[in-house]
């Protein structure tokens, strides 16, 4: 049975660290729970996609857009990727100063 060892981000993007993936490591799973995305001026839109391990396509299961000064949107739920599988960040547009993450449980399985 699967137990929290705790919470974190998988993803932090920003222009200092452009981080657009994740990788579930060997023997344990993540639960994503939150993606967020914030436009500091212009606007950004953006998609993260799950993929399993030895999988060809993923599912895209958040689609954010934050247009517009000072805005930000955001997306909650359960999305579990069990080990291998990868998270990635699509950016479709993005500004200066814009932000994105993504976070949840990473679990031993």
């Amino acid at each position: 049975m699967a137990r929290p060892l705790y919470s974190q981000g998988f993803i932090y993007y920003t222009e200092d660290t452009p981080n657009r993936e994740f990788e579930v490591p060997a023997g344990f799973l993540i639960v994503v729970r939150q993606v967020i995305c914030y436009s500091y001026v212009g606007g950004t839109e953006m998609s993260v996609v799950a993929t399993q391990a030895g999988a060809d396509a993923g599912i895209v299961f958040a689609a954010l857009e934050a247009l517009g000064v000072n805005v930000s949107d955001n997306w909650e739920g359960r999305v579990v990727v069990n080990a291998g599988g990868t998270l990635y960040l699509n950016l479709s547009a993005i500004a200066a100063g814009d932000t994105a993450y993504v976070g949840g449980y990473l679990l031993a399985e």
